[in-house]
């Protein structure tokens, strides 16, 4: 007769058998819910984040806009202003040229006038009062014969433009104005009926002014030097 023998199984083998597949199922249940969370946390924050980063990169991007455009208008008007500024400024230069071109030809065409009207009355003076013939001494003096007085008396002077008198030797010097052996003629104011007797205030001197030719100062004096 063959004998059998049946052995009990361990209870704690099977609690840790147990333990062993509840802790396997947690931890894969853990594990799928952490990576779950940590998926749905990552996506989250970098859509978050992208978008944040994103508007910014947007706000620059119309900052850089607004800018170009702020810039261009201000050189416009920088260019505008500078051009009208300029505008003027040629416009002001052309007006003085033109002012200062106004009085050159207003200046020669006075002068030409007045040159003109001075020679016409001195051409009208001569054209009906006497003629001197003058004669010319190797371009160095030129000598013509005057009359002096009412009626005239004729003495021969040298006509000197850098003179505002014309000087004769009177009969008050007596023998010392007759030059001599020269015999030059002597003014009379006595067969005058034009002269009139002056003081010459610097000199003293006792001259006579004949009034007909109050152009040309005539002056007879008593003074042999002269």
């Amino acid at each position: 007769m063959s004998s059998h023998s049946h052995s009990n199984p361990n209870p704690n083998s099977i609690s840790s058998i147990y333990l062993s597949i509840y802790l396997s199922i947690y931890l894969s249940i853990y594990i799928s819910h952490l990576s779950i969370y940590l998926s749905v946390y990552l996506s989250i924050y970098l859509s978050i984040y992208l978008s944040i980063y994103l508007s910014h990169l947007s706000i620059y991007l119309i900052y850089l806009i607004y800018l170009s455009i702020y810039l261009s208008i201000y050189l416009s008007i920088c260019l505008s202003v500078s051009s009208i500024y300029l505008s003027i400024y040629l416009s002001i230069y052309l007006i003085y040229l033109i002012y200062l071109i106004y009085l050159i030809y207003l200046s020669i065409y006075l002068s030409f006038t007045y040159t003109y009207a001075h020679t016409h009355t001195l051409m009208s003076k001569l054209s009906t009062g006497p003629m001197i013939q003058l004669k010319d001494y190797s371009d160095n003096q030129y000598v013509g014969t005057i009359g002096i007085g009412t009626p005239p008396q004729f003495f021969r002077v040298i006509f000197d433009t850098g003179s505002s008198d014309i000087w004769v030797p009177s009969i008050s010097c007596g023998a010392k104005c007759d030059g001599g052996h020269h015999h030059h003629p002597l003014f009379n104011p006595n067969a005058s009926s034009s002269y009139s007797v002056m003081k010459d205030h610097h000199s003293g001197i006792c001259i006579s002014r004949v009034k007909k030719y109050q152009s040309v100062f005539i002056i007879a004096t008593n003074h042999t030097y002269l």
